[in-house]
């Protein structure tokens, strides 16, 4: 008897869906949708360009789903909060222009981080969830 392994392709198609489901919301029930830490894929350089966008989506479900649970305030200072506000400026945000946006909105407000967040489900989730 074999077990099931699952891919982080398929899981990041899995959390995809599920953000179309709701409409783009990238908050709380999107972030059971996968089991993959993003976090520790930041660094790996042999992911392709569609599992580097998913590993990102996750990070910013993590964001999303953390401020549905508590409040944006509490969540820019807290650990996981500090550490995204430190990635706007590093090389991987400075490559990928709409990370870099939703990070510096994540910053500001809630507001304007769902706005830099609307860019990506339009860009990278839906062409994903519809070809």
């Amino acid at each position: 008897m074999g077990f099931n392994v699952v891919s982080l392709e398929t899981e990041i198609h899995a959390m995809y869906r599920e953000i179309a489901s709701y409409d783009g919301d990238f908050g709380d029930p999107i972030a059971a949708s996968f089991s993959f830490d993003p976090w520790s894929y930041l660094e790996h350089n042999h992911l392709s360009e569609f599992e580097r966008r998913g590993v990102i989506v996750a990070i910013l479900v993590n964001l999303m789903s953390a401020i549905d649970n508590s409040t944006h305030a509490d969540v820019v200072t807290s650990r996981e909060g500090k550490f995204a506000t430190r990635l706007a400026n590093q090389n991987l945000a400075e490559k990928i222009p709409h990370f870099r946006s939703a990070l510096e909105g994540f910053s500001q407000s809630e507001e304007a981080f769902s706005q830099a967040l609307r860019a990506i489900y339009l860009e990278w989730v839906q062409p994903a969830v519809t070809a």
